[in-house]
């Protein structure tokens, strides 16, 4: 059996996976509306700046959030000498905003649906790789581990017309490509007994989108 220790396949991609926003809003702006639409409390352009996790220094953070709050997207708290920045959530652009920072979530949630409907489902499926590690780059791949258990032939063209579709639906809904993983539940086993770096990464980031925890799985 081989060993499961390369890397996946890369792709285009159009859905920045580290900031999502940006993939609509490339500027400075999204990664401000970014921050902000994730949080009710009130912050400083210093906080600001440091929760874009460096991609937009503290000079350009400030300008945008005068800009924003000129257009009254945004408030302006004054505590002087400090000014604080909130979303103004009853701005007809907020749910906009909101929906834009959110999807990432909205995406997780499209696939675990599509999972909850399979006729064949698998014993476990996660994400893996730079996306679940949250270090996913512009050109990266969304990688999702299948476990499968098939015994009857019969359900195998089938099993497969839904993995096509999972592969098209994600890119579909993000424009990233998407490659699939399967493992029998054997293979599992072995790559554990390995130690492969695959199970180490699994332990480590894997987010489950259906069926068993992928680490109870690991465990038994």
């Amino acid at each position: 059996c081989c060993s499961f220790e390369c890397d996946s396949a890369q792709g285009g991609a159009v859905v920045d996976l580290f900031s999502p926003i940006s993939s609509v809003i490339p500027s400075a702006h999204g990664a401000v509306l970014a921050v902000l639409a994730r949080t009710h409390e009130p912050l400083s352009g210093r906080r600001v700046a440091a929760l874009t996790d460096g991609r937009v220094g503290q000079r350009r953070v400030n300008d945008v959030l005068g800009e924003l709050a000129d257009a009254g997207i945004v408030r302006c708290e004054r505590h002087p000498p400090a000014k604080l920045y909130v979303l103004n959530r009853e701005h007809v652009a907020a749910a906009g905003v909101i929906a834009l920072a959110s999807q990432w979530e909205e995406l997780l949630r499209r696939i675990r649906d599509e999972l909850v409907g399979w006729q064949v489902p698998p014993v476990s499926a996660c994400l893996f790789g730079s996306a679940a590690r949250g270090s996913a780059q512009l050109d990266s791949d969304l990688d999702i581990l299948l476990v499968t258990d098939l015994h009857d032939a019969r359900r195998e063209s089938e099993w497969q017309h839904q993995v096509d579709r999972l592969t098209e639906q994600v890119q579909a809904w993000s424009g990233n490509a998407c490659e699939v993983l399967e493992l029998s539940r054997d293979d599992l086993a072995a790559a554990a007994a390995r130690d492969d770096r695959l199970v180490r990464e699994l332990r480590a980031d894997a987010i489950t989108l259906g069926g068993r925890d992928i680490r109870l799985l690991l465990a038994t």
